[in-house]
C-alpha cells in the first residue's frame, strides 16, 4: 500500500460529532443524500486528536425527522413556516485506527486511546476505503489462513 488506507475527501464527509456518552457517539449529519446509503452496522471513520488518527465506530441508530423554521424575516410578513429534515446518526466506538503508529504503518487496534472531540468530521466507510480498511485487518496473515467470505454487505 502507498497511502494511508483511508483517504477522504469533503463530498466523503457525511457530518459532525455533536455528542459524546462514554463509547456512544452522536453525529449531526450534513450529507441528507448520504445519510440514504447507511444502514446499521455500517462503519464510519471519525477525526481523532491528530492527523494520523481516526476513531472506528458502527452505526446502531439513524434517524430523519422533519423539524419547522421560522421564514428569513426578509421573505415579508406572510411567508409561510419552512419544514426542513433534520438527520442525526449514533454510533458506538469499536477502534482505532492510525495511518502511523511509531514505526509501523495503516494499524487498527480495538479500542479506543481517546474520545470522540466535539464538532470532529465523520466519515462513512465505504468502497474503496472499506476494502483498504479490512485489508488491514487480515494483513498480517498468509493468504491460506484469511478467512474468505465473498464481498462486503456494506459496499453493495
Amino acid at each position: 500500500m502507498t497511502g494511508p488506507a483511508l483517504a477522504f475527501t469533503d463530498n466523503d464527509q457525511i457530518g459532525r460529532v455533536a455528542g459524546v456518552d462514554t463509547s456512544r457517539v452522536a453525529i449531526d449529519v450534513t450529507n441528507s443524500e448520504m445519510l440514504t446509503r447507511v444502514g446499521i452496522g455500517q462503519l464510519i471513520a471519525i477525526k481523532g486528536t491528530t492527523q494520523a488518527e481516526f476513531l472506528i465506530g458502527m452505526t446502531d441508530r439513524v434517524t430523519r425527522s422533519l423539524r419547522e423554521e421560522l421564514p428569513d424575516p426578509d421573505g415579508g410578513d406572510f411567508a409561510a413556516l419552512t419544514v426542513s429534515p433534520a438527520d442525526h446518526m449514533q454510533a458506538f466506538v469499536i477502534g482505532t485506527y492510525r495511518t502511523v503508529d511509531g514505526d509501523k504503518t495503516d494499524t487498527f487496534k480495538r479500542g479506543a486511546d481517546s474520545f470522540p472531540q466535539i464538532d470532529r468530521d465523520c466519515f462513512v466507510i465505504e468502497g474503496s476505503n472499506l476494502q483498504r480498511f479490512m485489508g488491514i485487518l487480515g494483513a498480517g496473515f498468509s493468504d491460506d489462513e484469511r478467512l474468505k467470505l465473498g464481498t462486503f454487505v456494506a459496499d453493495r
